[in-house]
């Protein structure tokens, strides 16, 4: 029958991978409903024209094949069962109006139902029920309807090859975006990460670098006069060096793959944090540079990635002074507002000549201004008008 090719198109498009194909909405929008009682009007009215002999006992059957279309979207299965007992009342002897309508049941069914499953196994049901007990379900059609009724259900099947090609064809372009997708976000991550680490190594290795060659520097100078003096200083050397490899091995041990031939254990002890900052103040004061501290409003704890942010400034920003500032004093402000919390490193000028730097620079001050964006801060850093350099960061609490 064309009821059971609907059907089993319709439920063949539902398994056929588009999203949610089982259920359907509950609610269905009520312009489109209020016109099913129409159709099932035009189809009682069509089928009571062509109707021969129409006696009283055929008129509840006829009724039957009808008038349920008007609940065919809300209850497309009752509708239909209705549809079947009416071909029960009238024995199976059903005018061409009437067949036509109980098609539209079939495709009701097939396109309403709330489950495809349902519906495939109540037309085939139905079919085979009215095959067995009614042969004669089927009117015989005049020839010039023959051709219609074999090219109507070919037109469906290849309106829904088409549809189905559509389908696929979408599907498959959009999984090549969301793979390309993914593909720039994994890169994105990894030049993210790759910069993060960037910016860990050169803190790390600047500052500490930096201090050691200040400290070699002095020692140098006092050897002969001051043996005591470059002692301390080389052991000042000695201390900011395997400070300096923890952290390195910190940071390897983390970017480390496991590796089963040796199970040693990573080094898990804290990261720098803004604890910290009395110890980095004392070690950089050992190193020559007069640096004092002011704090205003109420401390606040920080999360450990500001705190390792807040950290990394003031360790960066007296590096540049130790580096490019020699004799030059240097003053730290910390105010814990309402808002944010600031940051100010600020040094006079230079009262000794600069020295030329040996290597290539100007990653430091990126980097500081990379670790305040992330938290979608405020960061400047430039000359003052009276001499010497001034750094500034402002971290939102509300980001932190």
């Amino acid at each position: 029958m064309v009821g059971a090719l609907v059907a089993a198109l319709r439920s063949a498009r539902d398994h056929s991978g588009r999203s949610s194909p089982q259920t359907l909405p509950r609610r269905l929008p009520r312009r489109l409903s209020q016109w099913d009682p129409v159709i099932a009007g035009v189809f009682t009215v069509v089928v009571f024209a062509t109707a021969n002999n129409v006696r009283g006992w055929h008129l509840p059957g006829l009724l039957l094949l009808t008038v349920p279309l008007a609940w065919r979207r809300s209850s497309p299965a009752v509708a239909f069962l209705a549809q079947i007992a009416g071909i029960a009342v009238l024995g199976g002897n059903l005018p061409t109006a009437a067949f036509f309508a109980v098609m539209f049941g079939v495709y009701s069914v097939s396109a309403h139902s709330r489950s495809a499953r349902v519906s495939l196994v109540v037309l085939l049901t139905t079919s085979a029920w009215v095959a067995v007990r009614f042969g004669n379900a089927i009117p015989t059609m005049p020839d010039w309807l023959t051709p219609f009724a074999l090219v109507i259900p070919l037109w469906i099947m290849g309106l829904q090859v088409r549809r189905w090609r559509i389908a696929a064809n979408a599907a498959s372009a959009h999984a090549a975006m969301l793979e390309k997708a993914g593909e720039l976000a994994t890169q994105q991550a990894v030049a993210q990460e790759k910069a993060r680490i960037a910016r860990e190594m050169h803190d790390i290795v600047t500052h500490n670098v930096s201090v050691m060659v200040i400290q070699a520097a002095a020692a140098r100078h006092v050897m002969d006069t001051e043996p005591e003096s470059a002692y301390a200083a080389m052991a000042a050397v000695e201390r900011v060096g395997q400070e300096a490899m923890a952290d390195l091995r910190h940071i390897f041990d983390v970017l480390r793959e496991p590796d089963d031939a040796h199970t040693t254990e990573p080094d898990l002890r804290p990261q720098a944090s803004f604890d910290q900052l009395e110890t980095l103040l004392t070690r950089v004061r050992g190193a020559g540079l007069d640096v004092s501290a002011i704090s205003t409003g109420t401390p606040r704890p920080l999360p450990p990635a500001a705190s390792l942010a807040a950290y990394r400034i003031v360790q960066e920003s007296l590096t540049n002074v130790l580096r490019h500032a020699r004799g030059s004093t240097a003053q730290v402000v910390l105010d814990y507002g309402d808002s944010a919390l600031l940051i100010v490193v600020t040094n006079t000028a230079p009262c000794e000549p600069t020295p030329k730097p040996t290597s290539p620079g100007g990653r430091g001050l990126v980097g500081l201004a990379e670790r305040v964006h992330a938290f979608n801060g405020e960061f400047d850093a430039a000359p003052r008008v009276a001499g010497g350099y001034r750094v500034r960061a402002s971290l939102p609490w509300a980001n932190l």
